[in-house]
Order: C-alpha cells, then structure tokens, then sequence
C-alpha cells in the first residue's frame, strides 16, 4: 500500500489540483470565448476527480485496493489532459500556466502511487 508518507504527498497535491483547477476554470469563464471552453471543461472535471480521489485515499483503511488504483489512474488522467489543454493557454495566462504545472505534477505522482499498491 501507499507509505504515510506517500500519502501525505498524494493528498496535498490532490488539494493543490483541486484548488488551482477550480480556480483556472473561474478564470477561464470570465474571458467567455469558445476557445477556452474544453480546457475550462477539463479543469471542472479535473477538480471534481482530484476531490473524490482526495476523499478515497483519506480513508485508506480498509480501502479496496482496486478502487484506489482506479481513482489514481482517473486522477492521472484528468491532470493529463488539464496539463495539455490548460499548457496551450500557458504562454497568455498565468493561472492556466499554473495549472497546467500542477496538473503535470500530480499526473506523475499519482502514476508513481500505482506501483506502490498491492493486490
């Protein structure tokens, strides 16, 4: 299973990727463009996924072992497409740079998690 520590990093990161997805998308709103539209769609799902994945691996006791790998492989997976919808705004706006960062990040993390779980 994920170490104490591990975990403490996979938690803080999932808050950190909920907050800055959340907070991309409101900033993306407010330009009210079309172009923008999918990557603010990517960072509501994206903060909607880091929060459950974050209320899952809070309770890691007794925790299915298959759950936690499916919510980590979705959290990877929401984080990879910010990462890329978000990376295409980077260079205009600041708070998609941020997020595409993050989102890159907790991607990783979230992968690296995967080979720490057992059966």
């Amino acid at each position: 299973m994920i170490t104490l520590d591990g975990l403490g990093t996979v938690l803080e990161v999932l808050t950190d990727l909920d907050r800055h997805s959340t907070s991309c998308a409101t900033a993306m709103m407010a330009y009210n463009t079309t172009d923008m539209l999918s990557a603010t769609r990517a960072a509501l799902d994206c903060a909607d996924i880091a929060a459950a994945a974050h209320r899952v691996l809070s309770r890691a006791t007794a925790t299915d072992a298959g759950v936690i790998r499916a919510i980590l492989k979705a959290a990877a997976t929401a984080a990879d497409r910010c990462a890329t919808e978000c990376g295409q705004h980077a260079v205009h706006h600041s708070h998609c740079r941020v997020h595409s960062e993050t989102a890159r990040y907790a991607a990783q993390l979230c992968r690296a998690q995967l080979d720490h779980i057992t059966s």
